[in-house]
């Protein structure tokens, strides 16, 4: 079985716990496609998001209070493409209403648990 290709979106306040994540998934054999280690100086942001969503198996969308257009962006490209979209909820995470009927991974308390279930959620 091909490894799962996860496209994290997330706000740029999030970027920690989004390495910490993409850090997990990885080490349980996910490609992961992170925006701070893959976008270059120089590239076109919007084209070079837009190939590696259609790449994606999954998209885990990290949903804390900060607002992000980047991220709406994305979660609206994986939706029209039917991409599974899998919501981690963060402190004081606000849910878009397009993701209100999605099961969320809850991280608000116990990190660990919450990053277990997500792995076995991707196996």
């Amino acid at each position: 079985k091909s490894p799962r290709r996860v496209f994290i979106s997330y706000a740029y306040s999030d970027a920690a716990v989004a390495h910490e994540v993409s850090s997990t998934l990885e080490a349980n054999g996910a490609r992961v496609w992170l925006a701070s280690e893959r976008l270059k100086p120089g590239d076109k942001i919007e084209p070079v998001i837009t190939r590696a969503l259609a790449d994606a198996d999954v998209v885990v969308a990290l949903l804390s209070a900060t607002t992000s257009a980047w991220r709406s962006l994305e979660i609206g490209t994986a939706l029209a493409a039917g991409t599974r979209i899998i919501p981690l909820l963060l402190a004081d995470a606000e849910i878009p209403d397009e993701l209100a009927d999605v099961t969320p991974v809850d991280m608000t308390g116990d990190r660990e648990a919450g990053l277990g279930e997500l792995v076995k959620a991707l196996t």
